[in-house]
């Protein structure tokens, strides 16, 4: 599933492991940037639990790598984001 939205969004679709979350870049509009619909969907598939938390903050963007090692907890992630 995940390869069908990378092929469709063409993002590497071996970044799996999700490291941390990030608020948007504001924008010279003003404002922030919005979390793509495809890093929306990667999100909730992958990290269903720590997307709840977030699910409602369309500025926070979830970071992916292809790295395993790079992968970080739910609780890791939060607290880096706190």
């Amino acid at each position: 599933m995940v390869e069908s939205l990378s092929t469709s969004d063409k993002d590497d679709p071996n970044k799996i492991y999700c490291y941390s979350v990030q608020r948007n870049p504001e924008k010279q509009s003003g404002g922030y940037g919005e979390r793509s619909p495809y890093n929306d969907n990667k999100a909730r598939l992958l990290r269903p639990a720590l997307y709840e938390k977030f699910k409602n903050e369309i500025h926070v963007s979830f970071k992916f790598s292809a790295n395993p090692k790079k992968h970080e907890e739910d609780d890791t992630i939060l607290y880096n984001w706190a």
